[in-house]
Protein backbone atom coordinates (compact mmCIF):
# COMPACT_ATOMS: atom_id res chain seq x y z
CA UNK A 1 0.00 0.00 0.00
CA UNK A 2 1.65 3.44 -0.83
CA UNK A 3 -0.90 6.22 -1.22
CA UNK A 4 -1.10 8.24 1.71
CA UNK A 5 -4.39 10.08 2.17
CA UNK A 6 -3.65 13.93 4.44
CA UNK A 7 -7.04 14.94 4.76
CA UNK A 8 -8.40 18.05 6.40
CA UNK A 9 -12.34 19.25 7.14
CA UNK A 10 -12.91 22.47 7.22
CA UNK A 11 -16.53 21.76 8.90
CA UNK A 12 -18.45 25.11 8.93
CA UNK A 13 -16.01 27.44 10.33
CA UNK A 14 -14.77 29.13 7.38
CA UNK A 15 -16.72 31.99 5.13
CA UNK A 16 -17.06 31.86 1.21
CA UNK A 17 -14.82 34.72 0.65
CA UNK A 18 -12.03 33.13 3.44
CA UNK A 19 -12.36 29.79 2.00
CA UNK A 20 -11.69 31.35 -1.12
CA UNK A 21 -8.87 33.25 -0.04
CA UNK A 22 -7.45 30.21 2.14
CA UNK A 23 -7.48 28.26 -1.43
CA UNK A 24 -6.11 30.91 -3.26
CA UNK A 25 -3.35 31.03 -0.71
CA UNK A 26 -2.80 27.37 -0.48
CA UNK A 27 -2.35 26.91 -4.69
CA UNK A 28 0.73 29.49 -4.12
CA UNK A 29 2.19 27.56 -1.62
CA UNK A 30 1.39 24.45 -3.33
CA UNK A 31 3.47 25.36 -6.54
CA UNK A 32 6.09 26.04 -4.31
CA UNK A 33 6.91 22.44 -3.38
CA UNK A 34 8.88 20.99 -6.05
CA UNK A 35 9.42 17.33 -5.02
CA UNK A 36 5.53 16.49 -4.11
CA UNK A 37 5.52 12.19 -3.55
CA UNK A 38 3.46 11.11 -6.32
CA UNK A 39 1.75 8.74 -3.28
CA UNK A 40 0.80 11.82 -1.46
CA UNK A 41 -3.09 12.65 -1.62
CA UNK A 42 -4.16 15.69 0.37
CA UNK A 43 -7.98 16.22 0.51
CA UNK A 44 -9.94 19.22 1.86
CA UNK A 45 -13.88 18.74 3.07
CA UNK A 46 -14.67 22.20 2.52
CA UNK A 47 -18.23 23.03 3.63
CA UNK A 48 -20.89 22.62 0.80
CA UNK A 49 -21.01 26.59 -0.56
CA UNK A 50 -17.75 26.88 -1.22
CA UNK A 51 -16.88 23.47 -2.33
CA UNK A 52 -17.52 24.86 -5.97
CA UNK A 53 -15.15 27.69 -5.68
CA UNK A 54 -12.74 26.35 -3.67
CA UNK A 55 -12.51 23.09 -5.91
CA UNK A 56 -11.67 25.60 -9.12
CA UNK A 57 -9.31 27.72 -7.60
CA UNK A 58 -7.71 24.89 -6.85
CA UNK A 59 -8.13 23.02 -10.19
CA UNK A 60 -4.58 21.44 -11.81
CA UNK A 61 -3.00 21.51 -8.29
CA UNK A 62 -1.76 18.85 -6.34
CA UNK A 63 -4.71 19.39 -3.60
CA UNK A 64 -8.22 17.94 -3.96
CA UNK A 65 -12.09 18.78 -2.94
CA UNK A 66 -14.27 16.46 -1.32
CA UNK A 67 -17.06 17.24 0.22
CA UNK A 68 -18.81 17.20 3.91
CA UNK A 69 -21.68 15.12 2.77
CA UNK A 70 -24.17 13.79 0.08
CA UNK A 71 -27.41 12.45 -0.29
CA UNK A 72 -28.45 8.59 -1.20
CA UNK A 73 -30.29 9.52 -4.12
CA UNK A 74 -28.90 11.12 -7.36
CA UNK A 75 -31.98 13.51 -7.95
CA UNK A 76 -35.40 14.15 -6.55
CA UNK A 77 -37.50 16.37 -4.31
CA UNK A 78 -34.95 16.03 -1.52
CA UNK A 79 -34.72 20.14 -0.55
CA UNK A 80 -31.28 21.04 1.14
CA UNK A 81 -29.45 17.96 0.25
CA UNK A 82 -26.80 17.27 -2.04
CA UNK A 83 -26.48 15.13 -4.98
CA UNK A 84 -23.47 12.39 -5.53
CA UNK A 85 -24.46 12.58 -8.70
CA UNK A 86 -24.25 16.19 -9.37
CA UNK A 87 -21.39 15.79 -7.30
CA UNK A 88 -19.37 13.65 -9.75
CA UNK A 89 -20.30 15.87 -12.20
CA UNK A 90 -18.36 18.78 -10.80
CA UNK A 91 -15.55 15.84 -10.49
CA UNK A 92 -15.73 16.23 -6.79
CA UNK A 93 -14.42 12.55 -6.32
CA UNK A 94 -14.10 11.86 -2.55
CA UNK A 95 -17.03 12.96 0.18
CA UNK A 96 -17.01 12.46 4.04
CA UNK A 97 -19.60 9.46 5.44
CA UNK A 98 -20.89 8.69 9.04
CA UNK A 99 -19.23 11.54 10.62
CA UNK A 100 -20.50 11.32 14.82
CA UNK A 101 -20.91 14.68 14.17
CA UNK A 102 -24.56 14.24 12.02
CA UNK A 103 -24.98 10.81 13.76
CA UNK A 104 -25.24 12.91 16.85
CA UNK A 105 -26.65 16.10 16.01
CA UNK A 106 -28.80 14.87 13.08
CA UNK A 107 -29.97 11.70 14.07
CA UNK A 108 -28.10 9.44 11.18
CA UNK A 109 -28.52 5.99 11.68
CA UNK A 110 -26.16 2.93 10.07
CA UNK A 111 -29.19 2.47 7.56
CA UNK A 112 -28.36 6.24 5.91
CA UNK A 113 -24.52 5.78 6.09
CA UNK A 114 -25.12 2.40 4.30
CA UNK A 115 -27.53 4.17 1.58
CA UNK A 116 -24.77 7.23 1.14
CA UNK A 117 -22.03 4.71 0.83
CA UNK A 118 -23.49 2.60 -1.76
CA UNK A 119 -24.62 6.19 -3.71
CA UNK A 120 -21.04 7.90 -3.40
CA UNK A 121 -19.99 4.38 -4.97
CA UNK A 122 -22.52 4.00 -7.74
CA UNK A 123 -21.26 7.94 -8.84
CA UNK A 124 -17.83 6.87 -8.32
CA UNK A 125 -17.15 8.90 -5.46
CA UNK A 126 -14.38 7.57 -2.83
CA UNK A 127 -16.46 7.66 0.50
CA UNK A 128 -14.22 8.35 3.67
CA UNK A 129 -15.90 6.38 6.00
CA UNK A 130 -15.68 7.49 9.34
CA UNK A 131 -15.93 5.09 12.35
CA UNK A 132 -16.48 6.18 15.44
CA UNK A 133 -15.05 4.70 18.82
CA UNK A 134 -17.14 5.43 21.69
CA UNK A 135 -15.47 6.76 25.22
CA UNK A 136 -15.41 4.25 28.53
CA UNK A 137 -15.65 1.09 26.96
CA UNK A 138 -13.68 -2.12 27.41
CA UNK A 139 -11.29 -3.52 24.71
CA UNK A 140 -13.89 -5.64 23.94
CA UNK A 141 -16.48 -3.75 24.25
CA UNK A 142 -14.56 -1.30 21.47
CA UNK A 143 -14.03 -4.18 19.29
CA UNK A 144 -17.37 -5.19 19.14
CA UNK A 145 -18.80 -1.77 18.46
CA UNK A 146 -16.28 -1.16 15.51
CA UNK A 147 -16.98 -4.55 14.36
CA UNK A 148 -20.90 -3.95 14.16
CA UNK A 149 -20.84 -0.32 13.20
CA UNK A 150 -18.65 -1.10 9.93
CA UNK A 151 -20.85 -4.19 9.24
CA UNK A 152 -24.22 -1.93 9.28
CA UNK A 153 -22.41 0.51 7.41
CA UNK A 154 -21.46 -1.97 4.47
CA UNK A 155 -24.06 -4.26 4.58
CA UNK A 156 -25.10 -5.27 0.89
CA UNK A 157 -22.06 -4.29 -0.12
CA UNK A 158 -19.19 -7.24 -2.26
CA UNK A 159 -16.01 -7.01 -1.13
CA UNK A 160 -14.72 -5.53 -3.90
CA UNK A 161 -16.70 -2.51 -3.31
CA UNK A 162 -15.39 -2.53 0.28
CA UNK A 163 -11.94 -1.73 -0.35
CA UNK A 164 -12.99 1.40 -2.55
CA UNK A 165 -13.81 3.04 1.26
CA UNK A 166 -11.11 4.82 3.08
CA UNK A 167 -11.64 4.03 6.82
CA UNK A 168 -11.15 7.26 9.57
CA UNK A 169 -10.58 5.87 12.97
CA UNK A 170 -11.74 8.36 15.23
CA UNK A 171 -11.99 7.79 18.51
CA UNK A 172 -14.84 9.96 19.13
CA UNK A 173 -14.08 11.70 22.70
CA UNK A 174 -11.35 12.96 20.77
CA UNK A 175 -13.39 15.18 17.85
CA UNK A 176 -12.81 19.25 18.40
CA UNK A 177 -10.39 18.75 21.23
CA UNK A 178 -6.70 18.37 21.47
CA UNK A 179 -7.05 14.45 23.36
CA UNK A 180 -5.91 12.53 20.58
CA UNK A 181 -5.47 8.69 21.33
CA UNK A 182 -2.03 7.35 22.61
CA UNK A 183 0.41 6.29 19.36
CA UNK A 184 0.21 2.50 20.80
CA UNK A 185 -3.44 2.49 21.55
CA UNK A 186 -4.03 3.22 18.43
CA UNK A 187 -1.94 0.55 16.68
CA UNK A 188 -3.94 -1.62 18.91
CA UNK A 189 -7.50 -0.66 17.41
CA UNK A 190 -6.39 -0.44 13.89
CA UNK A 191 -4.46 -3.74 13.92
CA UNK A 192 -7.59 -5.33 15.16
CA UNK A 193 -9.98 -3.76 13.18
CA UNK A 194 -7.85 -5.24 10.01
CA UNK A 195 -8.02 -8.54 11.60
CA UNK A 196 -11.80 -8.72 12.38
CA UNK A 197 -12.10 -7.16 8.22
CA UNK A 198 -9.76 -10.05 7.27
CA UNK A 199 -11.61 -12.59 9.11
CA UNK A 200 -15.56 -11.05 7.75
CA UNK A 201 -13.80 -10.30 3.90
CA UNK A 202 -10.96 -12.19 3.72
CA UNK A 203 -7.21 -11.63 4.15
CA UNK A 204 -6.64 -9.07 0.90
CA UNK A 205 -9.72 -7.07 2.49
CA UNK A 206 -7.69 -6.31 5.81
CA UNK A 207 -4.85 -6.14 4.45
CA UNK A 208 -5.28 -3.62 1.60
CA UNK A 209 -7.91 -0.70 3.04
CA UNK A 210 -6.55 2.33 3.49
CA UNK A 211 -7.08 3.71 7.33
CA UNK A 212 -6.79 6.63 8.93
CA UNK A 213 -6.32 8.23 12.14
CA UNK A 214 -8.40 11.37 12.92
CA UNK A 215 -9.16 13.27 16.57
CA UNK A 216 -7.74 15.90 18.25
CA UNK A 217 -4.72 16.02 16.11
CA UNK A 218 -2.63 19.23 16.99
CA UNK A 219 1.08 19.70 15.93
CA UNK A 220 2.34 18.44 19.31
CA UNK A 221 1.24 15.17 18.24
CA UNK A 222 1.21 15.38 14.29
CA UNK A 223 4.64 14.28 14.26
CA UNK A 224 4.22 10.92 16.37
CA UNK A 225 1.09 10.05 14.49
CA UNK A 226 3.55 9.90 11.24
CA UNK A 227 5.56 7.33 12.82
CA UNK A 228 2.53 5.03 13.30
CA UNK A 229 2.99 2.28 10.03
CA UNK A 230 -0.20 0.76 10.94
CA UNK A 231 -2.18 3.67 9.44
CA UNK A 232 -2.45 4.68 5.66
CA UNK A 233 -2.72 8.65 6.79
CA UNK A 234 -3.93 11.19 8.95
CA UNK A 235 -7.05 13.98 9.35
CA UNK A 236 -7.32 16.42 10.81
CA UNK A 237 -10.21 18.98 11.44
CA UNK A 238 -10.23 22.50 13.42
CA UNK A 239 -6.26 22.56 13.07
CA UNK A 240 -7.00 22.89 9.80
CA UNK A 241 -8.04 25.74 9.44
CA UNK A 242 -4.39 27.24 11.16
CA UNK A 243 -2.85 28.04 7.42
CA UNK A 244 1.10 27.81 8.80
CA UNK A 245 0.04 24.57 10.86
CA UNK A 246 -1.68 22.88 7.48
CA UNK A 247 1.12 23.64 5.28
CA UNK A 248 3.73 22.50 8.11
CA UNK A 249 2.26 19.33 8.14
CA UNK A 250 2.04 19.41 4.25
CA UNK A 251 5.66 19.21 4.69
CA UNK A 252 6.16 16.47 7.01
CA UNK A 253 4.15 13.99 5.59
CA UNK A 254 6.14 14.81 2.09
CA UNK A 255 9.39 14.35 3.74
CA UNK A 256 8.29 11.03 5.23
CA UNK A 257 7.04 9.70 2.24
CA UNK A 258 9.93 11.18 -0.19
CA UNK A 259 12.39 9.82 2.51
CA UNK A 260 11.24 6.32 2.15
Amino acid sequence: MKKYYFTAGWKMNLSLIESINYAKKLKIYMNSISDLSKDLKIIIFTDLLSLYSVLKILDNSPIEIGSPDLFWEDAGAYTGEVSPLFLSQINCNYSLVGHPERLINLKEDSQMVNKKIKAALRNNIAPFLIISEKRDFSREKIISQLRNDFLSYTDGLKAEEIVKIVIIYEPIWAINTTEAAPTDYIVEMVSEFRSLLNKEFGSELGSNIYISYGGGVDEKSFKHFLEIEEINGIGIGGSSLDFDFFTSCINMVNDKLNKG
